[in-house]
């Protein structure tokens, strides 16, 4: 039996199981034309069939409107401000964040991380945003089923992308933030350790036919 490759193959195991980073937006909406106007932003996640535990995340929000009370609905957890605020990953199909503004403002940011669990079949997991106006009724955009989403995302893995709509009201650009990486002080570290194996599995094999083994 070689030693050497079974040390290595180990040691790759363990590097192959290191948890990688998600990969978060950066949602910026453009609510210049609505600037003053009271009304409300929807976060919205729907629980696809079957469950998968997926979830949404929320952080980083600001914005220069004045906002008011929120409510919510279904599974959500923490807090728009100061973040985070986790919908769905329970069994409740819809799960809201309902923000009151009294006062739009031009622009609000914020972060978005999106579960990573695929529907091997069936209805996918949907996070979608809505702007609604005081009577909560969604502004009018380009969402041809009639809902008046400003964007939406299907949960379907490395595929997921954002589906986003135009409308007179407001603009949304989502920009992908690169996956978080290894440290650059610990990843040297690793392959240092790596080296030391590799050179003490050579040196190991070298003798075991001295040993008779």
């Amino acid at each position: 039996m070689k030693l050497l490759p079974l040390l290595v193959a180990a040691l790759a195991s363990v590097l192959l199981l290191q948890p990688a980073g998600a990969v978060t937006y950066r949602v910026t909406i453009d609510t210049t034309p609505l600037q003053g106007v009271a009304g409300f932003a929807a976060f919205d996640f729907l629980a696809g069939a079957p469950l998968t535990g997926n979830s949404a995340t929320v952080s980083g929000f600001g914005s220069d409107g004045s906002l008011g009370a929120a409510t919510s609905s279904g599974n959500v957890s923490g807090q728009l401000l100061p973040g985070p605020l986790t919908l769905g990953g329970g069994a409740q199909f819809f799960n809201e964040w309902l923000q009151t503004y009294s006062a739009f403002g031009s622009t609000m940011t914020y972060e978005l991380d999106l579960g990573e669990i695929v529907q091997a079949s069936g209805r996918a997991d949907e996070f979608a945003f809505f702007l609604l106006d005081v009577n909560q009724l969604p502004i009018v955009t380009t969402d041809p089923t009639g809902a008046g989403a400003l964007f939406y995302f299907d949960l379907a893995g490395a595929a997921t992308s954002p589906v986003i709509f135009t409308s007179a009201s407001a603009a949304a650009t989502i920009v992908p933030i690169i996956a978080s990486v290894p440290e650059p002080d610990t990843f040297p570290l690793v392959l240092a350790g790596m080296a030391v194996v590799v050179a003490l599995g050579a040196r190991i094999e070298r003798r075991l036919p001295r040993l008779g083994l």
